[in-house]
């Protein structure tokens, strides 16, 4: 999977993680995400 089809599988997520809407499993792998991708992790702040 190329980093931009990884990000648009997170995108809608990063602003229901933020609003604190998306459930513990899928917030954790969003989390895991952010953690290793730089343009996500800019997006959240």
């Amino acid at each position: 999977m190329t980093e931009a089809a990884g990000c648009q599988a997170f995108e809608d997520d990063l602003s229901a993680l933020l609003d604190g809407e998306l459930g513990a499993a899928r917030a954790a792998e969003v989390e895991a995400h952010v953690a290793r991708c730089a343009a996500c992790a800019r997006r959240l702040r």
